[in-house]
């Protein structure tokens, strides 16, 4: 989606997270990093990036984990 307009992008990532946020963040974790675009805290810029990332990575892996226990998805997929 890197050819469209960055507003363009932003509309449609909105949209796709109030169907299903845990997909749109779980994207984010690529092989560009897209993830740490954004920003959670103020201090975030002082993180190395490569730290960050492996505990943004961990907590991702930890929220899918959580909602298959849960069933989650299966409540709303039937």
């Amino acid at each position: 989606m890197r050819e469209y307009p960055a507003l363009l992008r932003q509309a449609v990532s909105l949209g796709r997270r109030l169907q299903d946020p845990l997909l749109e963040f779980a994207q984010l974790c690529n092989a560009d990093d897209d993830i740490l675009c954004l920003h959670y805290h103020p201090l975030q810029v002082r993180a190395v990036p490569h730290y960050a990332l492996e505990r943004l990575d961990l907590c991702c892996v930890d929220l899918v984990e959580d909602c298959k226990e849960s069933n989650f998805y299966t409540l709303f997929m039937s």
